[in-house]
Parts: C-alpha cells; structure tokens; sequence
C-alpha cells in the first residue's frame, strides 16, 4: 500500500529534522523532570508524570508529603541498574512503541510493574 504524497513528504521532513535526542538520556526534555542517579553516577531523565503513572512505586514515592522524594527532583536508584532501568522505561513509553521480541507486549509491561512494585 502507497502512502499519500502528503503523508510522505511530512515523514521525509520529519526524518530530516531528526536530532540526537533520547528519550530518558538527555536532560531538560520535560518541565516535570526527575533525575534517577543510579550508584555508578550516571542518570537517566524521566517526567514525574510518567513515572507516576507508569509505576505504583514511583506513584507513591512521588506523591505530595508522602516521601522525601516527593520534594525532590533526584531519585536514587539502587536496586537497579541504569540499563534495566532503560530498558524498563522504554518498554512503558507509548511514544517509543517499544518491541519485546518483536511484539507490542501489553502484558509484558504489566508484569514489569508488578516485578517492579514487588521489589520496593
């Protein structure tokens, strides 16, 4: 199937104005942004509304007067490494449509949340 002309030429320009930008790896994407340090000094950069609604954790860690963290505009990750978390966060975010084997996984998402939830 051919696409339009238009719709063509609108992927065209937008693949010509593609930067180097990261989802997660570059700061100052969102005026909501939290700073997940993890114990080796890196960071990763997500919005405090995705991560509230991506995760039951980050929903109550983030929350107003619950913990410290809610305050906070740095969050520091132990538990896992920056990688895991990478991939974790990109599995959640529509905008990447992230393939696990190759497959749109609703489901494996879910059971990220719970592994998630239950390890904090």
């Amino acid at each position: 199937m051919d696409l339009p002309a238009t719709l063509e030429s609108n992927i065209a320009q937008c693949d010509e104005t593609e930067t180097d930008i990261v989802m997660f790896e570059t700061p100052g994407l969102t005026d909501d942004e939290i700073i997940l340090t993890f114990e080796d000094k890196t960071n990763l950069y997500a919005s405090r509304g995705f991560l509230m609604q991506t995760s039951p954790v980050f929903r109550a860690m983030l929350a107003k007067d619950r913990f410290k963290e809610s305050e906070e505009m740095e969050v520091k990750i132990a538990d896992f490494n920056r990688r895991d978390m990478l991939e974790f966060l990109s599995c959640c975010d529509p905008g990447q449509m992230k393939l696990v084997n190759g497959k749109l996984m609703p489901q494996t998402i879910y059971v990220l949340k719970v592994i998630v939830s239950c390890l904090c």
